[in-house]
């Protein structure tokens, strides 16, 4: 089972203004993060996208990605997670999700964008 986290409104706010472009990945700073993120160590980058068509899983509307990263000495680890909207109105996440050979790579070999998403079990990708 899913578990879905509420996000809080600082940072729903800057997602609702980068997710109102379906299908494009845009760049947040990691000032707004989820306060569930915070405390993340070494977080370095954060990104958004909207997908292009919801889907439905269990009370939750399914509509974007968020992925994260951060470094840990020589590496740098990313982090996907799925947004959605539950059915009482609260913006939600889950995750992370991080079984995908992009989720560790040495800091000296950045990773595409791209490659960051579609790795959770709600991804069109999939």
């Amino acid at each position: 089972m899913t578990k879905w986290i509420p996000i809080d409104q600082p940072a729903l706010t800057a997602l609702l203004q980068a997710t109102s472009a379906p299908g494009q990945v845009f760049r947040i700073g990691t000032s707004d993060l989820p306060g569930e993120m915070t405390n993340m160590p070494g977080v370095s980058a954060y990104f958004v996208s909207g997908y292009t068509a919801t889907a439905q899983v269990a009370s939750v509307v399914v509509g974007g990605e968020m992925a994260v990263v951060r470094t840990d000495g020589g590496l740098a680890k990313g982090y996907n997670y799925v947004l959605g909207t539950s059915s009482d109105g609260r913006v939600v996440f889950s995750g992370p999700y991080k079984s995908f050979p992009e989720h560790h790579s040495p800091v000296s070999q950045p990773v595409e964008v791209a490659a960051l998403f579609g790795h959770t079990p709600h991804s069109p990708k999939k």
